[in-house]
């Protein structure tokens, strides 16, 4: 299988915490990975994106029942781009229809 993104993270993300977990490509086809949760006040956003930073992640992917927080994540998340997938909860918001990244 083909690495698309060596080094890459999905957040949960709920009213109280996320949960960030961080995937690491490594040679012959192992994978290293580390998680984190976070609160969500602002703080707490601007740790996450200090730890993403850390981490070297480029690609992120959410997963969030509620919009509350999805615009603070982004916006704390700037260098880190999303990458469209399907969110379980609301097929509404699983981003654009052609696979391309928001």
């Amino acid at each position: 299988m083909e690495v698309v993104y060596p080094c890459c993270c999905g957040l949960d993300v709920h009213k109280k915490s996320i949960t960030a977990c961080v995937l690491w490509a490594e040679a012959k086809g192992k994978s290293r990975k580390e998680k984190k949760r976070f609160g969500t006040f602002t703080h707490d956003l601007l740790q996450l994106a200090d730890w993403l930073e850390q981490c070297g992640v480029t690609h992120a992917a959410m997963e969030s029942t509620g919009s509350v927080l999805e615009a603070g994540v982004e916006y704390s998340c700037g260098a880190v781009r999303g990458v469209a997938g399907e969110c379980t909860a609301h097929q509404s918001r699983a981003g654009p229809e052609d696979g391309s990244e928001r």
